[in-house]
């Protein structure tokens, strides 16, 4: 939001253009991780370190215990509810070192990334601590 905020302030105060993204299909196209192309990118979906999928599905059988909401609303409610989450599947050791080689070389691609991010407008400089902290955690 803050970005969107900072570009639509700079477009109306002093005219520069906000940057554009390309558009994401009906059906989504993947990049090779496995991650949906398209939209407004990030470090978290262009230096991956795990795969972000788009459409969770509903537990069966149900859970014992849902919520007020799915619970008051009959059996399609927990296949909504899921519908309107992903999850994320964390790439093993194994898959960094592929994708990566080492932890410096990972952090070197995040870095390059923000920056990048930011030149363009796609990111604030005061995400970048959270956003290289962030990788510092990766194990590899």
């Amino acid at each position: 939001m803050s970005v969107a905020l900072r570009n639509l302030l700079d477009w109306v105060d002093k005219g520069k253009v906000p940057p554009r993204a390309e558009r994401m299909g009906a059906i989504a196209a993947v990049d090779a991780n496995g991650n949906v192309m398209g939209g407004i990118r990030n470090p978290y979906v262009d230096v991956p370190v795990a795969k972000f999928n788009v459409r969770n599905e509903a537990a069966n059988p149900p859970i014992p215990n849902p919520s007020a909401w799915v619970a008051a609303h009959g059996a399609s409610a927990p296949g909504q509810m899921c519908g309107l989450a992903g999850y994320q599947t964390n790439y093993s050791k194994e898959q960094l070192q592929k994708l990566y080689g080492n932890k410096k070389a990972f952090q070197d691609r995040v870095k390059k990334n923000v920056a990048e991010l930011e030149k363009t407008g796609w990111s604030l400089p005061v995400y970048r601590d959270s956003i290289l902290a962030d990788a510092a955690k990766v194990s590899f």
